[in-house]
């Protein structure tokens, strides 16, 4: 028989070492992209609470208006709370989407929604680590764009 073991190999440290690094980097991809995932399905959550407005403003002929906090939005006695993100910007960022030639200070702060149409705006979504907006132009019914910014705007 051989002499006992009095410590560990520099491979098996390395393996080890390997193995947790490994396991750490993708735990934290993962953690991006739970927040990426969260913060666009509150976007998605917004664009259908400005449309549900929309249409019952042309039908009850009546205007709504719906006005951000950084963490939740209002219309009247409604309220909406932000599961994930805040509203506001990354540092640096030109916009709006659709013509980014100024960096962006900070997104609208009150949308008007009425039976001839909603104000134009953009609205800003982050997490510190993901930037998404929503835009409306200014007709009877409005189109609304989901932007994505990487390294630029994408339309999503």
């Amino acid at each position: 028989m051989g002499l006992p073991s009095k410590g560990h190999t520099l491979i098996e440290v390395c393996v080890v070492l390997l193995l947790i690094s490994l396991i750490a980097g993708s735990s934290f991809s993962l953690v991006q992209v739970s927040s990426s995932f969260q913060v666009r399905l509150e976007l998605d959550r917004l664009a259908t609470v400005v449309t549900y407005l929309q249409r019952k403003a042309h039908i009850e002929q009546t205007v709504f208006t719906l006005t951000f906090d950084n963490d939740s939005y209002t219309n009247g006695d409604s309220t909406w709370r932000l599961s994930a993100g805040r509203f506001g910007v990354v540092r640096d960022v030109k916009g709006p989407p659709a013509d980014p030639k100024k960096i962006i200070r900070e997104g609208c702060k009150k949308l008007m929604i009425g039976p001839d149409g909603i104000t134009a705006g953009t609205f800003y979504l982050t997490s510190g680590t993901c930037l998404f907006a929503l835009s409306s132009d200014a007709s009877e019914w409005s189109c609304l764009r989901k932007y994505r910014y990487t390294s630029k705007w994408e339309l999503l």
